[in-house]
């Protein structure tokens, strides 16, 4: 009966300790103390997130290398006559988002008493390669403006895009296209160059 007895307690013993052990060790989580060699229960585990940089829901960070620059943008008079400037801060983070931020710029609506004649030009894709600004654009029958406002169009452009000293030329593209002309009025260069 003593070894019946002794069995009894030994199972008893393993089976108290086993279960002290889970609950001390979080299931199987089981940490070291700095310094002490022991371990410790661990606190209690929950699901890996990534910290939140913005308390909205679906905010990306914003990059750390943001830079401003103030630009000259030009749009036309109310005639479309004359070309007249307006100054803007551009953020940007590289070269290409500088200029597609600057293009962006050229079709906002300017200040009263002058006209955006970019306004109206869907813009497909801003690139930029080895200094050459590439511009993949529609043109809408409410873009139409003649042959003095394609000028117009095109020495806004120009002169917007080559404010920024590492634009050595510009291609303009209709629809993904090389085209001799943007309205049917004037001749595209490819690249259109520094004058």
């Amino acid at each position: 009966m003593r070894t019946y007895k002794g069995r009894k307690m030994l199972i008893a013993v393993t089976a108290t300790a086993a279960v002290t052990a889970l609950l001390l060790s979080g299931c199987g989580a089981v940490q070291k103390e700095s310094g002490s060699g022991t371990p410790s229960a661990s606190p209690q585990v929950s699901p890996q997130t990534t910290p939140e940089t913005s308390s909205e829901p679906n905010a990306s960070p914003e990059p750390l290398n943001k830079q401003s620059v103030e630009s000259v943008i030009y749009s036309v008079d109310e005639q479309s006559m004359e070309l007249t400037e307006r100054k803007d801060i551009i953020e940007y983070s590289d070269e290409t988002e500088l200029i597609s931020n600057a293009m962006d710029a050229l079709k906002a609506d300017p200040e009263a008493g002058s006209v955006s004649l970019w306004k109206n030009v869907p813009v497909h894709s801003v690139k930029l390669a080895e200094g050459i600004v590439q511009i993949d654009i529609s043109i809408t029958d409410e873009a139409r403006v003649g042959a003095e406002g394609e000028s117009r169009m095109l020495e806004s452009l120009q002169k917007t895009m080559f404010q920024y000293s590492f634009v050595e030329g510009i291609e303009v593209y209709i629809d993904g296209e090389k085209s001799d002309s943007m309205l049917g009025h004037m001749g595209l260069d490819y690249p259109m160059v520094r004058e």
